[in-house]
């Protein structure tokens, strides 16, 4: 019961965290591959977002000593705390901070937000299979916004990410609708060759198996398809 009760009150200080500038989602009609989360706010010009090292603190009392937890809907929240001064091996350091969070399904995309030692936002972004993906920003220690990257934009093939979620959705690699899948693939974009790289992982009782997709980065059309099996003997 008393675990229960710290969870609850962590759940609660995350969603009035970071500020107050978590807002809730009234249109749960967003697309799935351009979310604007609960948990991104796009600012303008300043922010002053800053680490909770109060939330930081009962996640790990309540997880014993872990800095992952999931809440009641779903959502994976992890949380490294930065550290202004920490002692490493005799050698002083200071450290950013991080709070990576994963959206209950069926969001593919993940926030991440980068904290400097002292706590406050310099970094945060969105991303699937560790692209950069939509909006991403960049703040000075005073909180002002000194690089934004649309990155929906800058990509100059005629295909973006959210085709690869739609190839990989007829596939039935995952499923767009439900979020299943999500987890099981990874892609990255060969500027230089114009080419999609897609590995899919299947999880057999010894190793696993992977298919491997190329496809053409301007039309989207497959070039290769193979399995390879890793870790069986």
């Amino acid at each position: 019961m008393h675990k229960k009760i710290i969870k609850i009150m962590v759940i609660v200080l995350f969603n009035q965290g970071c500020q107050h500038t978590i807002p809730k989602i009234e249109n749960k009609k967003e697309i799935v591959m351009n979310l604007e989360s609960k948990y991104f706010i796009r600012y303008k010009d300043n922010t002053n977002e800053t680490f909770d090292f109060k939330i930081y603190k009962n996640m790990i009392n309540q997880e014993e000593g872990r800095s992952t937890m999931i809440l009641e809907d779903g959502t994976k929240i992890q949380m490294s705390e930065p550290l202004f001064k920490d002692m490493t091996y005799g050698v002083e350091r200071t450290t950013t901070g991080f709070i990576r969070i994963s959206p209950v399904k069926p969001f593919f995309i993940e926030i991440v937000k980068i904290f400097s030692p002292l706590g406050k936002l310099i970094k945060q972004g969105k991303f699937i299979s560790n692209i950069n993906v939509g909006i991403s920003q960049e703040f000075n220690e005073n909180g002002k916004l000194i690089e934004e990257i649309d990155y929906d934009k800058k990509d100059w093939s005629k295909y973006y990410y959210s085709d690869i979620l739609k190839f990989l959705d007829k596939e039935g690699v995952i499923d767009l609708k439900t979020g299943r899948g999500r987890g099981t693939f990874s892609f990255y974009l060969d500027r230089e060759k114009e080419q999609w790289h897609v590995e899919v992982i299947e999880s057999p009782e010894n190793g696993y198996v992977a298919t491997l997709y190329t496809l053409d980065a301007n039309t989207l059309k497959v070039l290769e398809v193979k399995k390879e099996q890793r870790g069986i003997e």
